[in-house]
């Protein structure tokens, strides 16, 4: 009885690890920016990001459309955003002048929503050229 006790700890570890890596391990990397100065302290539902300097990981989930922003602090995975995807104006072609070559991020505030906006452009070449998406934070009081 006293070695069953002790096993199911470690059952609802492995169980519980089972469940998160197969998620983890469905999302494509489609992006990195490193040391990414946020002027402003945002939230994202209950996590509250302070100003300062953060990585930015956009990844892409396997199955489906989603593409997500992670935001990270050292080593520590503080929120997954779903974006929205935003379409290119005049179809987003190869000849298209205005899409970059290499990933590029651009950040701005919306004063009037109270908003810190990401937008991020994968670019004409890698694993999934022409994405142009959008993360919205609110703007902490």
């Amino acid at each position: 009885m006293r070695r069953e006790k002790g096993l199911v700890p470690i059952f609802m570890i492995v169980l519980f690890w089972g469940l998160v890596f197969p998620v983890q391990a469905q999302m494509v990397d489609i992006g990195k920016f490193e040391r990414v100065q946020i002027p402003c302290r945002l939230t994202w539902e209950d996590t509250v990001i302070e100003k300062g300097t953060y990585n930015l990981e956009f990844v892409k989930s396997r199955d489906s459309t989603a593409c997500y922003l992670k935001i990270i602090k050292g080593k520590k995975v503080l929120c997954l955003i779903m974006g929205e995807r935003i379409d290119y104006v005049g179809g987003g072609g190869m000849l298209e002048k205005n899409i970059p070559d290499k990933p590029t991020l651009k950040m701005k505030i919306d004063n009037s929503q109270r908003l810190y906006i990401f937008n991020f452009v994968t670019g004409k070449f890698g694993l999934f050229p022409y994405l142009r998406l959008r993360f919205k934070l609110k703007i902490a009081e």
